[in-house]
Parts: structure tokens; sequence; C-alpha cells
């Protein structure tokens, strides 16, 4: 392979329909992701857990690639892990691959669910995940890393509904919507947001709207929780943070006051109802399961029913709305009510909750206010299994060259079936024991003498490899098909004949002692018909002010430059003379142009400069045009004498 597989290189995307982050890097899983994009900037192209617009998505990808984390798209050296909602269907992961491959150049793309990568980050391979988001909140059931979507649930219920309910609450507070209206303000969404996202001002208690038997159980069963639940034996092995234990014991106070905008109110101990939707959909007029209800028959979905009683013991909570003071403890309350009663239970009945949490040894991330990464975290440490093995990778160019193997071994016609004895319909048991029937044949040890069967031997080995392989083998029978293109890209030729650095530097020179070399022809040739042109405009005035029946070619003229007209003098087909006003006359003359020639580039008179300054050789001088000049001047001044002296009278006589 030609990529670089190293851990620096390394990138986590999370999706998210308000906030995705990323992160390059995964040498240190122990860190929070480095970025963080409010999909409000895009259009929120991501509604309910479904893409709603592409485009948008896109743009959302291309930002964090190449302007946060600032990766050369030419040279993309960074294989990038995706966590997508559970729900995305298998073509919209194809069309993930072909928007990263073929729009953002990555070497590598691996689209992983975020429920496993949620439980990876807790350490743990089988559990319920519970994913409360803004728009909804998922319920998914992993056993053995494979996400059971039978008994995947998705409630409609997320941080935007319980906004809409604690405005509701808020604005029943009379004192606060007179206080609101005194500073002119709009009590909206976002102040109930606000009042939701504060720490420690929103403690999800239990039973505000419950009636009298349930709060009487509920109470029961938060005092047998100890015994009945035996979490303190749980926790023996995962002690809690101190902020864990503080905010368990933390009493919040009735009233509180809280700035916003500039302003301060005082909000009441409504405050803590925001939550409850969640356990009782009817307090917001929805017919929808509640959060117990949905983990319920989720676990009871699962088979065999000995793998149930597991999952009340591994609970993943995660989510923007997941950090809430009191909602471990209300969600445990809750979900006791499903343990049996009696000490005689069965072994498929459970007997206790435990909700997971991200391992002490992530001294960083182990905090509660990093509670939510635990998808991110499981990203990192999936990335860095996944991209260093080598057999996750399939590239054209490896088919390719497999293929060039072949037919120079066998011929043109050759191709993996016919090698392998095989029809292209073959089934996976056909290929295998043909690759059986051909190892034992041509295996190195019963052909000592025959040099070339150790190569043929691979061979048999990547071909086989690709065509049990379900994508590497449709990828194949696609080339099989429509035949191997014959240019492959320039990507193919750079990673199969790469060249260093000097070989790199050596063409780049070539490429631009080329293009100077051009750029000099074409200077010569324009500065030559520009001489050429001034002298037939000078001719031309030179005829126009002759006398009648007179054409003469050479003498005194005057030709337009620009909107200047010039005094010059006509000296030959290519020679030209200008007199400016006040300065010396220029002469143009064709023959004095120095035609560059391939000695001139400076890939070539560099190099020959240097030389001839370590022999001591001196550069010959030229004074083509000075010499011209020296010897057009003397012929003018003959020429002037030999007039005056015959004006003047008859010869001179001996006395």
């Amino acid at each position: 392979m030609s990529i670089a597989l190293r851990e620096e290189n390394f990138v986590v995307i999370n999706v998210g329909s308000t906030i995705t982050t990323a992160g390059i890097g995964m040498h240190d899983t122990n860190k929070a992701p480095t970025v963080f994009v409010n999909m409000a900037d895009f259009n929120y192209p991501i509604k309910n857990n479904r893409i709603d617009n592409w485009k948008d998505l896109e743009e959302c990808w291309h930002h964090i690639l190449f302007k946060e984390l600032r990766i050369k798209k030419s040279r993309n050296e960074s294989p990038v892990l995706i966590a997508v909602p559970v729900q995305w269907t298998k073509l919209e992961h194809e069309r993930i691959t072909q928007i990263f491959f073929e729009n953002f150049n990555v070497p590598g793309v691996y689209i992983a669910p975020q429920p496993l990568l949620t439980l990876f980050g807790c350490g743990a391979v089988s559990g319920v995940v519970i994913d409360i988001g803004s728009q909804t909140t998922d319920v998914n059931i992993v056993v053995d890393s494979n996400i059971q979507t039978q008994s995947s649930f998705m409630i409609p219920m997320g941080g935007n509904q319980l906004d809409s309910y604690l405005l509701q609450l808020l604005e029943k507070d009379t004192q606060l919507v007179e206080a609101f209206k005194r500073h002119q303000m709009t009590l909206d969404t976002a102040f109930a947001k606000h009042v939701r996202e504060l720490p420690r001002t929103c403690h999800v208690g239990f039973g505000h709207e419950l009636n009298k038997d349930v709060k009487q159980e509920l109470t029961k069963v938060m005092e047998e929780i100890p015994t009945t639940a035996t979490e303190e034996l749980l926790d023996e092995d995962n002690p809690k943070s101190k902020e864990d234990e503080d905010d368990e014991d933390y009493t919040p106070p009735d009233y509180i006051n809280i700035d916003y905008q500039g302003h301060s109110f005082t909000l009441g101990p409504y405050r803590h109802q925001v939550f409850d939707p969640l356990f009782a959909p009817d307090l917001i007029g929805s017919d929808t399961l509640s959060l117990p209800d949905a983990v319920r028959l989720a676990v009871m979905n699962c088979e065999p029913p000995e793998i149930r009683s597991k999952l009340w013991e591994s609970i993943a909570l995660t989510g923007g709305c997941s950090l809430t003071s009191g909602l471990t403890k209300r969600i445990k309350t809750e979900f006791s009510l499903f343990l049996p009663q009696s000490n005689n239970a069965g072994d498929t009945q459970p007997r206790t909750i435990h909700l997971l949490r991200i391992p002490e040894y992530f001294t960083v991330l182990k905090e509660k206010k990093y509670h939510l990464y635990s998808t991110w975290l499981g990203a990192e440490i999936v990335a860095k299994l996944v991209f260093i093995d080598a057999k996750n990778y399939i590239t054209d160019f490896e088919i390719f060259d497999i293929v060039d193997a072949l037919e120079k071994a066998e011929g043109k016609d050759a191709n993996f079936y016919s090698w392998l004895g095989v029809k292209p319909s073959a089934s996976q048991t056909e290929i295998s024991k043909a690759y059986r029937k051909l190892s034992l044949k041509w295996h190195p040890d019963k052909n000592k003498g025959d040099p070339k069967a150790k190569e043929r031997f691979a061979r048999l080995g990547v071909i086989v490899s690709i065509l049990r392989d379900p994508s590497k083998r449709e990828r194949y029978n696609f080339f099989y098909k429509n035949g191997v293109p014959r240019w492959r890209g320039t990507g193919y030729l750079y990673s199969r004949f790469r060249p260093g650095l000097g070989s790199v530097v050596v063409v780049v020179m070539v490429i631009a002692s080329g293009m100077q070399y051009i750029a000099g022809q074409v200077n010569y040739y324009q500065q030559r018909n520009r001489i050429v042109r001034f002298v037939e405009d000078a001719r031309g005035h030179l005829a126009a002010n002759a006398p009648k029946g007179r054409a003469p070619s050479l003498g005194k003229s005057f030709i337009e430059i620009g909107e200047r007209a010039m005094r010059c003098e006509v000296k030959g087909d290519e020679y030209l003379i200008v007199y400016p006003d006040d300065r010396e006359p220029v002469h143009w003359n064709t023959a004095w142009l120095k035609k560059p020639t391939i000695q001139d580039v400076f890939m070539i008179r560099v190099p020959k400069q240097w030389i001839d300054r370590l022999i001591g050789k001196k550069e010959p001088v030229q004074h083509v045009q000075q010499e011209a000049e020296q010897e057009e001047e003397v012929k003018e001044v003959k020429t002037k004498k030999k007039m005056v002296t015959r004006r003047r009278g008859a010869p001179r006589m001996n006395k």
C-alpha cells in the first residue's frame, strides 16, 4: 500500500443532527474532539436521524476535512472513520463511500454505527444504548458487537421537544413573564434551552405528574435499590468520580437566579420537570412509547432469553441531553420497576440495573462532563484497530496489479475464473475446492525445480482472497465484464513508480527549462515582428511624402508609437533608427536580436557558469550591437564628407 498508515493521520467524524464532532490524530485517545461544527451553518442536513440534504452534508464534511483539519486534498493520507446513526441504509453508506473516495480523495473509509461505538467507549461489547439527542431518543441493543436491529426503537422526542415543554412551564410563571416584558425581551425556546443546558440548574427528579400509587411505589424502590440492585457491588471495579458523587448528593434549591442577556431572572422548582415527557409522553400529548417502556420492549425482543439479564447490567447513556443532573438516578429508579421483587427469580430475569461509564484509565474523558463523548472514544479505538490492518483495504490498483501479473504469466486471455478452472458464477464452496486442489498441485515444496513456483503459489492466494470477499469479487467482476482500463489514473502511476525527491526536482527543472525556452522563442519573434512592422509603417509614411513618381525605401520618416509621432530613419528592411526627443538615437535591428538557444535555459546556463568559474575560464563578451552601431556611424560620416566636397567645387590642383 502506498498510503502512510500512521495514527496521527487518522480522522474521526461523529455525525450529529445538531453538532458534528471531528478530530485528527488517534495516537492519544484520552482527549476530546477538537472540531465542533454547528449543523445550523449547513441548514441542518440531518433531520430525525435521516439525511435530508446530501449537498449540504457534503459541504459540511468538506469544511471539516479541508478547512478545520487543514488536510491537503491533492495528497490526502488521512483515512476517515465516520460514526453514523444505525438507521442509515446500505445505499446511504455506499453514497458516503463514493463521496469520500471520489470527492475528498481519502485513502480509506470506515463507516461504523454509533450505538456500537458508544459501548466500545464504555469498555463493553453487549448492552443497551440510550441516545438522547436534539430531535429523537434512540434505544438500541448490542449483543457481542452486533446490533440487534429488531430491538431498535426511536422515540420522536429529544432536546427540542423538552425545550418546548419547559417553555410551557416557564410561561405559567407570571412573575417571569412580567420580568421579560419589563426588559422588553421575548420568552422563547432559546431561553428554555439556555436554562436546560445550564449545569445544576435543572435536576431531573421523578414523580412530578404521576398518581399517588405510582409515586409511593417509586419511593419504595428508591429505598430498596442498594439491596435489590446490588449497585454498590457493581461499582467496586468502576468507582464513581468525586463529581458523580457530588451530583447525586446535590440537593437543588427551589428557586434560583440565572443571568441571561445581561439580566437576572428567578426560576421556580418547575424547572426540574423538564425531562418528565420522556418518561410520561402524554404530558405533551404524544402517544409514543416512554423511555422505560421502549427499553423494556427492546430487551424483551432479544434472543436467547439468557442474554436479557446481562443487558440490564450494561446500560450506556449518551447524547447531548445526557448530562442533566439527576438523569441517571431517575433512569435507575424507573427501570428498577422491572426488577423482580421475589428472591426466587429465575436466571433469565433481571436482578440489577447498572449504567456504564467511561473507564477510569481514561483520566481526562472519565469526568462526567465528557461522558457524552463515549461514542467519540469508541470511534477512536476502532480507528486504531481497523486502519492499521492491511487486510481491510482493497483498491482497484491491487486488482490491476494481479491482473497484469496473471496475463503476463499465463497469457492475455487469462482471468481469475479460467485460471482456477471454475465458472464466473461459481459458489464459495467451488472456489475453495479449486483452491485446495491447485494449492496442493502448485505448492513450492512439490515444485522445487520450478523457479516460478513461489510466484504462482503467492498469486493463487491473492486471487482466491479477492474472490472470497463479496465486495472485492464484485469489483473484480466489473473489470471482468468491462475490461481493465488502459489509462488507470495518475494516482496508479505515482503509487507504482513513486519517484524520490531528486527525481521530482529534476522533472520540475526540466519542465521549467522547457517553459523558459518556449517563452524565450516567443519573445524573440515578437520583438522581431515588432521591428519589421515599424519599418513598414515608416516606409509607408516615407512613400506618402515623397515626390510623385518616386517610392524611396530608405531615408528619414516618422512612426507612431501609441499617440506620439517620433522621427526615425529607415536603414534597411529590418533596420530602423528612432530619434526620441532630447535622447540618444535608438537602433532597432533584427540582426542584433539574440535568438535564444537551449544553452540559454537556466538548467544548462547556471551549471556551465559554475564550471567556467571553477576552471578559471572567462566568459566571452560580445559587443555585436555596439560594433554595428560604430560601423554605421563611420559610414554616415564618410557619406556626408563626400557630399560636402562635391558641392563646394572643383577638385584641388597642384601649384
